[in-house]
């Protein structure tokens, strides 16, 4: 009788300590709401309103329940997607202005879209459909559009110890011959003296074993540098902002570079487009003979270049004039002005994707070679330690 007397009492009057156990139990409903399983918090709808932990009468309770809400998740990211791909190309700015003013749940993040897009501008580059961001060592040191050519030749004319005057055209064509008549030429140069036959295809040797070792690097620095694109465009919309009366709830260099990764994105996605309207209309041109292959061949980089500058030049004008609320003048002077950079920026990239491509170690050699004057009696074109 005594002990059930007690155990009525430790019933109707409970421990404060029995009490915060049966309300902070993983998923215990109380009379008013569900506690949350991570920090106890009373939930009231489907998450917390304190960690944002989901509530666990929510959590799926099967295998089924967990597959229809992963398809349901993916569905609404590929939504999301979707959305912010519409709003970006339907209204130049939008997306930007939505962005800084908060409005943000809709839409994937800045991020995750550039990252997106990438992945498809890589893809395309694997397939062999176009290849804009991945620039080859040849190009690097034969390209005279290049600002750094000159820079490029000399720092991997060094690094493979080539003779002084040694061209790489030259020492091709002086390997092909070889390789297709068996008698070797005489290799004498304009100057009318005799260039070592042997020196050159070392020289020639060298180059190709090392621009099959940079190309593959500069093919995996080319996915992950591509970022580098925004923080130069940045810089470019950042003046341009200069004197811009824009209505925004943020500012200092938040919109530049929040308008700077949507162009940057808008600008790998015109890149695809562009060249198969290009690849479309030079067909056509072809087929009904108005212009030969010959011709559309040679013209067909710069005439990609132009189009892809045009089309973000005027993806530009729309965005500042949204985004600033600047004038159709402003808007119109600054987007030219961002359409006729784009080339620079692009040559900017391929810069540092060259300097990232060749190895710290090289770059210091060069410099130390550069620096050191060289020994009297040192043989012209000579590398001396």
């Amino acid at each position: 009788m005594g002990s059930s007397a007690t155990r009525l009492e430790r019933a109707q009057h409970p421990s404060p300590e029995s009490i915060r156990d049966a309300l902070s139990g993983d998923g215990r409903v109380t009379a008013d709401a569900e506690r949350c399983p991570t920090c106890h918090a009373t939930i009231r709808s489907r998450f917390c309103s304190r960690c944002g932990a989901r509530a666990s009468s929510r959590l799926p309770a099967s295998v089924w329940a967990f597959v229809r809400r992963s398809v349901a998740r993916l569905m609404d990211a590929d939504s999301r997607l979707l959305r912010s791909l519409h709003l970006l190309f339907r209204q130049p700015g939008a997306l930007t202005v939505h962005h800084l003013r908060g409005n943000r749940q809709p839409y994937i993040s800045l991020v995750q879209l550039f990252a997106t897009v990438n992945v498809l501008i890589v893809l395309l580059g694997a397939s062999g459909f176009m290849e804009v961001f991945n620039t080859s060592l040849r190009l690097h040191v034969s390209s005279v559009s290049f600002y750094h050519q000159d820079i490029a030749e000399r720092w991997v004319h060094t690094r493979i110890k080539a003779p002084d005057g040694w061209d790489l055209w030259e020492a091709q064509a002086l390997a092909d011959s070889l390789e297709s008549s068996g008698d070797a030429p005489s290799g004498v140069d304009d100057a009318g003296r005799e260039r070592s036959v042997e020196a050159s295809l070392r020289a020639l040797e060298a180059f190709r074993a090392y621009e099959t070792r940079f190309d593959q690097r500069a093919d995996w620095l080319s996915k992950s540098l591509v970022f580098l694109l925004i923080p130069i465009l940045l810089t470019l919309l950042a003046v341009l902002r200069f004197g811009t009366a824009g209505h925004l709830p943020r500012g200092g260099l938040l919109p530049p570079l929040v308008q700077a990764t949507h162009v940057t994105t808008f600008w790998l996605l015109a890149l695809p487009l562009t060249a198969t309207a290009m690849i479309i209309g030079f067909g056509f041109l072809e087929a009904t003979g108005l212009v030969g292959r010959d011709t559309l061949v040679g013209f067909r980089d710069h005439v990609w270049t132009l189009l892809s500058c045009a089309v973000v030049s005027g993806y530009a004008i729309i965005s500042i004039r949204r985004v600033y609320s600047t004038s159709w003048l402003g808007a119109v002077v600054r987007g030219a002005v961002v359409g006729a950079l784009l080339i620079p920026c692009l040559q900017i990239y391929r810069a540092i994707l060259f300097s990232s491509g060749f190895t710290p170690r090289s770059i210091l050699h060069h410099v130390v070679l550069e620096a050191k004057p060289a020994p009297r009696d040192a043989a012209p074109g000579a590398l001396w330690p």
